[in-house]
């Protein structure tokens, strides 16, 4: 899950309440451009700040969600589409290549 929860997981009341958002053509789904994970243990067994670890979410990402979630049927996308999307045929990027490229060996360890 890119957000770490299903969509309307936000919404209290039980499924009813749920069940009217998905049928109110007015709802509005937040698509925020980071994902932030729940809270989590680091190595020296203190908290981490989950908005440090923030991951930035891509707009083919986001717009594949809308697209998926569009109230109105006509504005979903088809099985078809969704199939030829971007994001599901993501291009590497340069820095991404060179990331890759300079990732540490599993002697050297992570973030050491």
């Amino acid at each position: 899950m890119i957000y770490t929860n299903p969509p309307f997981a936000h919404l209290t009341g039980g499924p009813l309440h749920k069940m009217n958002a998905i049928a109110d053509p007015t709802h509005q789904i937040n698509y925020p451009s980071h994902s932030i994970p729940k809270a989590s243990i680091g190595r020296d067994g203190q908290p981490n700040d989950p908005t440090k670890l923030a991951v930035r979410v891509s707009p083919a990402a986001i717009d594949t969600m809308k697209r998926c979630l569009a109230y109105k049927k006509e504005e979903r996308l088809k099985i078809d589409e969704l199939l030829r999307h971007e994001f599901l045929h993501p291009t590497l990027s340069c820095e991404l290549v060179l990331r890759i490229g300079r990732s540490p060996s599993p002697a050297q360890g992570l973030g050491d």
